[in-house]
């Protein structure tokens, strides 16, 4: 009897010990927050939007768009970095979060080791704009009416974070002063521009499109070292006379840190499979964004090489701690 009860309490004390492991297993079995950094209704928003609708259908459980804006996407990446380790909480930031945002003087409390990396998914970029009826069609004609009277741009996020970096780069450049208005996305640049509160906006290229193609809207240059497929009258700043050393904005899908592998590599692998069904490239390209791919060393990889080019223009420019 005293052995059956031994074998019984063993029994109930290994399932007791794997009973977490088989939860991760059937991972999802509950609702899904995806969280990302800026404001409802941009391109970031409309690009998590078409992932976690494909997530949802993948997993059979919602994958909720929580927008989390602000701080050049630190207010997300700290919520993240706080929430539970348990895959019911995963986030998409640009790698600019890591290689940019905290070197700009403002103090984020988190660092990249908070996290943890899952895939890179997506390619995003940005374009310099303006409004369709501004007095300069080109680069060249902005320098000479910046020099005449003052312009003041907006931007996604901080001073030295997101979009602005390759738009203070060309400011430098050209010689210029243009003052810098911070926004936590670009629906607010819009309207502020719409409004004529600023004349130039440093925004994502999927948020500018729809009123780049409406004609509310004119593009001066795009972040790109090529023209767009999609929009091959908009130039480049290289074109133009303004190489630019910053690369492309990626997409990528973090988690809390010491969430368990097995729920990681579901997620990585889940995500690696819809984002390339054509249901959500397409969908993607209507975004005018593009689905790539890039596994977590990959993703780190970018982020630190990426650094060694923001960091001394930051110190450059006198934006560093």
């Amino acid at each position: 009897m005293k052995k059956a009860f031994g074998i019984t309490v063993g029994i109930w004390a290994c399932l007791a010990l794997w009973a977490p492991v088989f939860g991760q297993q059937d991972y999802p079995t509950k609702p899904v927050s995806f969280i990302h950094g800026f404001t409802a209704g941009g391109s970031t928003d409309l690009g998590v939007r078409v992932l976690g609708e494909a997530l949802s259908g993948y997993f059979k459980q919602p994958f909720v768009t929580v927008p989390k804006p602000g701080g050049a996407e630190g207010i997300g990446v700290a919520f993240l970095a706080r929430s539970a380790p348990d895959g019911y909480t995963i986030a998409q930031f640009y790698q600019i979060a890591f290689s940019q945002t905290p070197y700009t003087g403002v103090d984020m409390p988190f660092k990249l080791e908070d996290v943890t990396p899952v895939i890179g998914w997506l390619l995003n970029t940005g374009v310099l704009v303006c409004k369709s009826d501004a007095p300069f069609k080109n680069l060249k004609e902005l320098i000479a009416a910046a020099k005449i009277k003052s312009m003041s741009c907006g931007y996604n996020g901080t001073k030295g974070s997101g979009t602005s970096l390759r738009t203070l780069y060309f400011i430098k450049q050209a010689g210029i002063k243009v003052s810098d208005v911070p926004f936590k996305g670009d629906s607010e640049q819009i309207a502020a521009l719409m409004g004529g509160h600023i004349q130039l906006a440093s925004m994502s290229y999927g948020g500018a499109v729809p009123l780049i193609d409406s004609g509310q809207l004119r593009a001066l240059a795009i972040f790109t070292k090529e023209r767009s497929a999609s929009h091959p009258n908009i130039p480049t700043f290289e074109e133009q006379g303004f190489p630019n050393p910053f690369g492309y904005t990626i997409g990528m899908i973090f988690v809390p840190k010491k969430t368990p592998e097995v729920i990681v590599k579901k997620l990585h692998d889940a995500i690696k499979t819809v984002s390339q069904t054509p249901k959500v490239k397409a969908d993607i390209t209507k975004l005018d964004m593009f689905v790539v791919y890039y596994n977590p060393k990959e993703m780190i990889d970018l982020i630190e090489k990426e650094k060694k080019v923001t960091i001394p223009f930051l110190r450059e420019i006198g934006l560093t701690k």
